[in-house]
């Protein structure tokens, strides 16, 4: 599974966002996260990348 699924499968749990964010910077994949973040961005209402009623905010 592509980091860009698993950000879209935890689109509503920001505790799992966090954890892949978390994850991804310890890999040293820091730019594919926000890559990642990006393209569903792209692809889908920004509403959706909401984890629990809390907004996500990222740099990208």
């Amino acid at each position: 599974m592509t980091l860009k699924n698993r950000v879209e499968q935890a689109n509503k749990d920001a505790a799992l966002i966090e954890q892949l964010y978390r994850q991804a910077v310890q890999d040293g994949e820091e730019n594919a996260f926000k890559e990642a973040i990006g393209q569903c961005l792209k692809e889908h209402s920004e509403n959706e990348l909401r984890g629990g009623g809390q907004v996500l905010f990222f740099d990208i």
